[in-house]
């Protein structure tokens, strides 16, 4: 067996947003590789369909548990029932995000708090009950999925911005708290992954001509890509790497 996989097979891991789009990627890919993958999503209807579809593909389920991450109490209660029947979580991929398109102009310090709350605040939280088998094993891999759109300065989005970058901050500061139970704190930053929702709401063939000419490389990234780079850090494969920042982006730039 390719040993990139061995040190993931019995894995406990915890996705969060992984209903559909990358988080469903990232979902099918660890249970693939043999982990025992638990996932956290606020649509019922979107998980019910994974694990219908995964149980047919890879005669396997994850283990799926309904919360509003925006929500504390809903947070602990979610990571609490998943770390009873995983016997605590090795893996943590914070996965979940809402990306609303909104303007300076127009946001409310209510949409500026409920844009926070998912984006970054749910991160914290989630991160710190998942932390207590963690620290008992001596071992840990937690993945920040965070955005490559604040380094562009992209418009129409100042709160899911803020909350991406903070993330990287997150990530190098958890990285030193954490890393004497050798727990290891890892970001990724996707470019634009043309998701179904992406596909739904965002795209026109303007926007994506200019985002694939202000890429290095003319290729359309799949979640999938960024599936794989999780499982990279995952993966014992990465244990010397912590408190660092993966972009995926296809080498894009501003133009």
């Amino acid at each position: 067996m390719n040993s990139i996989l061995a040190s993931i097979k019995n894995k406990s891991v915890l996705v969060t947003g992984g209903a559909s789009g990358i988080g469903a990627n990232i979902v099918t890919t660890l249970l693939d590789a043999g982990a025992r993958v638990a996932f956290i999503d606020i649509d019922k209807k979107a998980a019910a369909a994974l694990c219908t579809k995964l149980r047919k593909q890879l005669n396997t389920t994850p283990l799926f548990s309904y919360a509003d991450l925006s929500k504390p109490e809903h947070i602990q209660k979610a990571v609490a029932e998943i770390s009873h029947a995983q016997n605590g979580i090795q893996i943590l991929i914070n996965n979940v995000a809402n990306d609303n398109r909104h303007s300076l102009t127009t946001l409310s310090p209510s949409k500026w708090d409920d844009l926070i709350a998912i984006n970054l605040k749910s991160h914290v939280f989630i991160t710190q009950q998942s932390l207590p088998a963690m620290k008992k094993n001596r071992s840990g891999s937690i993945i920040n999925i965070s955005s490559n759109s604040f380094m562009l300065g992209l418009h129409e989005m100042p709160a899911y911005t803020t909350a991406k970058a903070g993330l990287i901050g997150l990530t190098r500061t958890l990285s030193r708290e954490l890393g004497s139970y050798n727990i290891r704190v890892n970001s990724i930053l996707p470019g634009w992954v043309l998701t179904p929702k992406q596909r739904k709401l965002h795209f026109t063939p303007k926007a994506w001509q200019d985002c694939l000419a202000a890429q290095a490389l003319k290729i359309k990234i799949q979640p999938q890509d960024i599936a794989n780079t999780v499982l990279f850090l995952a993966s014992d494969w990465s244990r010397a790497i912590t408190g660092q920042s993966f972009v995926v982006d296809a080498g894009r730039i501003l133009q």
